[in-house]
């Protein structure tokens, strides 16, 4: 920058009238303000102005008590004006501070800006292969600053090498390597640093922020394509920021282009919105393998797809946090807010999700949350909330692992909330072919109160959940020591409706101290083994349980049948059992009950002992060939095949 010393000026004499003399206080406390030269004169843009220690003042700039000024500018042409806007108003047109025919011309030596503003702003007709340099990126975040080249022609890239006065532009010098943050005086304090430098950078296809952090406050941006593209390690933090997906097919934050490695990525404090209500609009979508990501305290409103999506051959995560942010989908056509990975794509295993205090919102057919190959997550205190029910919807909620291949490991899901109106296929669905599934004190609301047990589950427990239905996918899965206990709900289903498809095969059903008022039906193939169905409270149930498999205990459970249980209906059909069927201390509450009933039918070589009735005014039968009658509140067996042990 170039020192700059002057006198105000005025367009009268400054002459007193009443002394006839020399006004010397006329030039104090004139502004002058500085602009780039202009034809006419006077109309240019205002100049950047500098103290003497290079911090930037204002322009108009305040002659002192000499009327004097003193300002640094850069090398140029400029109009300085005095009183701009008054009847006094004087123009000293096309001063030319510091540039010189010589430093123009001169190849070897470089021609120095503050800005890149000014460097692309300036009037000087620069030739072909001079050298140009900058302070700084920007007038507002000072700091960076770069070296470039006068090439002929228009800018391949005018993002990082603008175009110049004349049919020239500016070509950035440097290597990827030292393309931080800094260099670029990208540190966030101005909207100029969050939008020229990503482009630029994706455009040449480099490294972004290597060894960086971005803060970008209270910046709106409006994203076509993408707004921001991340190749390495980088903060990039919002504290306000806004970004505006307003065209088709945009990403606000794509990561991993080329199905690259990213590490240490973090995302935080962004406000995304969809002003256009474009379907095909993703918030933050990862198309690499990301190291440390995280995603934090942001919020996405009417974002057509994704919120935050994988997507990719080789997209995935190791150690990944998402945690406060806030999706609110109100297009109908939208996807899932949360998908981790990205459905429909080949995918790598991933690992360790730390997914909480979350809220996501969706009014279409699609879910809220999805997660594939994926091992070790904990998903606990989010609210996942679908509020419109669209017929013929393929879509959960929330699925914990999909495709057989595509399996889940050791996934914990606790202290979630999920309101879904969508009842097509239900709130929740636990992996086709994944084990060690923990789904415990979640609160499941809705004509979609459902859980879902996919192909092949195992290892697996849903506890302590208030929830409508737990259903079976069946389709002939085998499912292997798994834990329904201590849930409040309507009914179990295990009898292939209203999937329809065929029952499952359990080896190891374990169905503790459950809270049910509706049914419970394990009609599942006659190769099961080991069902267990203890300390359950049947309060007022609605249709017959059945169990159709091989080696059944029902034991310990507590069964209330009022008035509305129908004469002849059976309470529990066990006819398909192969053998090894025990049903034990069990107690009956039949007060109010007056219609005789059929309780139990089942196969001969079958052991009831025990078992308790409250009310001893009401006979049962049970069923093949075999009567029984009740006596002092016990059950007295004759007849038929039946052992009373």
């Amino acid at each position: 920058m170039i020192g700059y010393n002057g006198i105000a000026v005025s367009r009268n004499d400054a002459i007193d009238p009443m002394t006839s003399k020399v006004d010397l206080n006329a030039s104090i406390g004139t502004l002058v303000t500085v602009r780039v030269a202009s034809i006419p004169p006077g109309m240019g843009a205002t100049a950047s102005l500098f103290d003497v220690n290079d911090a930037p003042i204002a322009n108009p700039v305040t002659s002192d008590d000499n009327g004097n000024y003193f300002f640094k500018v850069d090398s140029g042409t400029y109009d300085i004006i005095s009183k701009e806007g008054t009847g006094d108003e004087f123009i000293e047109p096309s001063e030319t501070i510091g540039a010189t025919a010589e430093l123009i011309n001169d190849l070897s030596q470089a021609y120095n800006f503050t800005f890149v503003n000014s460097m692309t702003s300036s009037a000087i007709a620069f030739p072909a292969g001079k050298r140009l340099k900058t302070d700084y990126h920007n007038s507002v975040s000072m700091a960076g600053g770069a070296e470039y080249i006068v090439r002929a022609g228009a800018s391949p890239e005018p993002v990082g090498s603008p175009d110049l006065n004349g049919a020239f532009y500016a070509e950035l010098q440097g290597k990827a390597d030292w393309m931080t943050p800094e260099v670029f005086g990208s540190d966030g304090t101005a909207a100029v640093d969050s939008i020229v430098i990503p482009k630029y950078m994706a455009a040449c296809r480099k490294q972004l922020w290597k060894s960086g952090k971005t803060y970008i406050l209270d910046a709106d941006i409006a994203g076509n394509s993408r707004a921001f593209e991340v190749f390495s390690d980088t903060e990039m933090i919002g504290y306000g920021a806004v970004i505006d997906l307003i065209g088709t097919q945009n990403n606000g934050f794509y990561m991993g282009f080329d199905n690259g490695s990213l590490f240490r990525i973090r995302i935080a404090g962004f406000r995304f919105i969809n002003s256009n209500v474009i379907d095909a609009t993703n918030a933050i979508l990862l198309e690499g393998f990301a190291n440390y990501l995280i995603v934090e305290d942001c919020v996405s409103v009417g974002i057509g797809q994704y919120f935050l999506g994988m997507g990719g051959v080789n997209s995935g995560f190791n150690h990944c946090t998402v945690r406060n942010n806030k999706a609110l989908n109100t297009n109908p056509n939208g996807g899932n807010f949360f998908s981790l990975p990205f459905e429909f794509f080949p995918k790598v295993a991933s690992k360790d999700l730390q997914f909480y205090g979350n809220y996501g919102e969706q009014a279409g057919g699609g879910g809220c949350f999805k997660i594939h190959s994926l091992t070790d997550a904990d998903i606990y205190d989010n609210v996942f909330v679908r509020t419109t029910n669209v017929p013929g919807s393929n879509s959960q909620s929330v699925m914990l692992g999909g495709r057989v291949g595509e399996e889940t490991h050791n996934i914990r899901f606790h202290h979630n909330r999920i309101e879904d109106a969508n009842g097509s296929l239900g709130a929740l669905f636990l992996g086709n072919g994944s084990d060690k599934t923990f789904v415990d004190n979640n609160k499941i609301e809705g004509v979609g109160s459902t859980i879902w047990i996919g192909t092949g589950l195992a290892d697996s427990e849903i506890t302590s959940n208030v929830v409508d239905n737990i259903y079976s996918l069946g389709a002939s899965s085998v499912l292997t020591n798994l834990i329904i206990e201590g849930n409040t709900l309507f009914s179990i289903d295990f009898a292939g409706p209203p999937s329809g498809n065929l029952p499952d095969q359990i080896n190891g059903l374990f169905v503790k101290t459950n809270k049910i008022t509706g049914s419970v039906r394990f009609q599942v193939t006659t190769s099961s083994s080991k069902l267990r169905v203890l300390r359950n409270d049947f309060e007022n149930v609605t249709a017959k349980s059945i169990f159709a498999c091989d080696d059944i205990e029902f034991k310990y459970n507590n069964i209330i049948l009022d008035d509305s249980w129908a004469a002849g209906t059976q309470f529990a059909d066990v006819t398909s059992l192969a053998g090894n069927y025990k049903q034990m201390n069990n107690t009956w509450d039949m007060k109010g009950l007056t219609q005789q009933t059929v309780w139990l039918n089942g196969p001969a070589g079958a052991q009831v002992v025990g078992e308790t009735v409250e009310d001893p005014t009401v006979r049962l039968v049970l069923d093949n060939g075999t009567s029984s009658e009740l006596f002092d509140n016990r059950l007295k067996i004759s007849g038929g095949g039946w052992t009373l042990v």
